[in-house]
Protein backbone atom coordinates (compact mmCIF):
# COMPACT_ATOMS: atom_id res chain seq x y z
CA UNK A 1 0.00 0.00 0.00
CA UNK A 2 1.01 3.63 -0.42
CA UNK A 3 1.69 4.21 3.28
CA UNK A 4 4.14 1.29 3.35
CA UNK A 5 6.04 2.80 0.42
CA UNK A 6 6.03 6.19 2.17
CA UNK A 7 7.36 4.62 5.36
CA UNK A 8 10.07 2.75 3.44
CA UNK A 9 11.18 6.01 1.78
CA UNK A 10 11.28 7.75 5.16
CA UNK A 11 13.40 4.96 6.62
CA UNK A 12 15.78 5.17 3.65
CA UNK A 13 16.15 8.89 4.33
CA UNK A 14 16.78 8.13 8.00
CA UNK A 15 19.49 5.63 7.06
CA UNK A 16 21.17 8.27 4.91
CA UNK A 17 21.06 10.82 7.74
CA UNK A 18 22.41 8.28 10.23
CA UNK A 19 25.38 7.71 7.92
CA UNK A 20 26.00 11.29 6.88
CA UNK A 21 25.15 13.48 9.87
CA UNK A 22 25.60 13.76 13.59
CA UNK A 23 21.93 14.62 14.17
CA UNK A 24 20.30 12.90 17.11
CA UNK A 25 17.94 10.02 16.42
CA UNK A 26 15.03 12.17 17.61
CA UNK A 27 15.99 14.94 15.17
CA UNK A 28 16.30 12.46 12.30
CA UNK A 29 12.94 10.98 13.22
CA UNK A 30 11.32 14.42 12.94
CA UNK A 31 13.21 15.35 9.78
CA UNK A 32 11.94 12.30 7.91
CA UNK A 33 8.37 12.86 9.06
CA UNK A 34 7.89 10.17 11.67
CA UNK A 35 6.77 12.04 14.76
CA UNK A 36 6.59 9.18 17.24
CA UNK A 37 10.05 8.06 18.36
CA UNK A 38 8.86 4.65 19.58
CA UNK A 39 7.16 4.03 16.25
CA UNK A 40 10.33 5.05 14.42
CA UNK A 41 12.45 2.59 16.42
CA UNK A 42 9.94 -0.20 15.81
CA UNK A 43 9.68 0.43 12.06
CA UNK A 44 13.44 0.81 11.67
CA UNK A 45 14.08 -2.48 13.45
CA UNK A 46 11.43 -4.27 11.37
CA UNK A 47 12.99 -2.98 8.15
CA UNK A 48 16.72 -3.29 8.92
CA UNK A 49 16.82 -5.84 11.78
CA UNK A 50 18.73 -3.50 14.09
CA UNK A 51 18.07 -0.33 16.01
CA UNK A 52 19.11 3.06 14.59
CA UNK A 53 21.87 3.47 17.20
CA UNK A 54 23.34 0.09 16.27
CA UNK A 55 23.08 0.90 12.56
CA UNK A 56 24.95 4.17 13.06
CA UNK A 57 27.69 2.51 15.12
CA UNK A 58 28.12 -0.34 12.64
CA UNK A 59 28.39 1.98 9.66
CA UNK A 60 30.65 4.42 11.47
CA UNK A 61 33.09 1.63 12.20
CA UNK A 62 32.89 0.32 8.63
CA UNK A 63 33.56 3.79 7.19
CA UNK A 64 36.40 4.48 9.60
CA UNK A 65 38.44 1.36 8.94
CA UNK A 66 37.99 0.94 5.19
Amino acid sequence: MWFQLRTRKRLEQAKYLLNSSSYSIAKICNLVGIHNLNSFYTKFKEQYHMLPNDYRKKNYLNDTFI
